[in-house]
């Protein structure tokens, strides 16, 4: 839940009022759909399975972005989202998931 928390307040910060509906494209609705499947027919290691292109490559988009001088961080309204995901806890997320250290991500 304090997930939800944050991403709330993420986008409260870019000015999207609370509860506002965004219309995603199909392939967004297709991925959420596919997972929200496999959680409820699949067991713990298939879920693993499906989320795992998320947990690996949002850390690794923002360890790109992050690493590359030419990222507009002052006045980026989605700085914060990049930041999140270089975070310990989220760094963490992602050695649990692949069950071994990730090396150079958030130069640990």
């Amino acid at each position: 839940m304090e997930g939800t928390t944050e991403h709330q307040g993420l986008t409260t910060d870019i000015e999207l009022p609370k509860g506002h509906v965004l219309n995603p494209n199909l392939a967004c609705t297709a991925y959420t759909r596919y997972i929200l499947d496999i959680g409820h027919s699949e067991d713990w290691i298939g879920l693993q399975m499906a989320i795992a292109p998320c947990l690996l490559g949002y850390g690794a988009i923002a360890e790109q972005l992050n690493a590359d001088p030419n990222s507009k961080r002052e006045g980026n309204r989605y700085w914060p989202w990049i930041e999140n995901y270089l975070a310990e806890d989220y760094l963490i997320a992602v050695d649990t998931g692949t069950g071994k250290p990730l090396c150079g991500w958030g130069q640990r």
